[in-house]
């Protein structure tokens, strides 16, 4: 299969499937690469995000909370949009 029709089988997902689809992309690209990979400003990014994240933890959401209300969003999104 090739990228543009990997692409237009995308587009036809359902904006769940396709953060399922990123979650299971991020997963394998975890585990293909190092963190030495990455570039200098994500590598800065990523650690500012993590300061702040130390700094107030109660303020951070539970994966699965966040995770829920990124599809519910999407979902609403997607129902709009056939609606139409």
């Amino acid at each position: 299969m090739s990228v543009t029709e990997l692409v237009d089988e995308i587009r036809q997902m359902k904006s769940a499937e396709k953060l399922d689809l990123l979650e299971r992309l991020w997963e394998n690209l975890a585990q293909e690469y190092d963190q030495t990979d990455l570039a200098q400003g994500h590598q800065e990014e990523i650690q500012k995000r993590f300061d702040k994240y130390v700094n107030d933890t109660a303020s951070a959401l539970p994966w699965e909370k966040a995770k829920e209300s990124i599809l519910k969003r999407y979902a609403d999104r997607d129902n709009t949009r056939s609606s139409r």
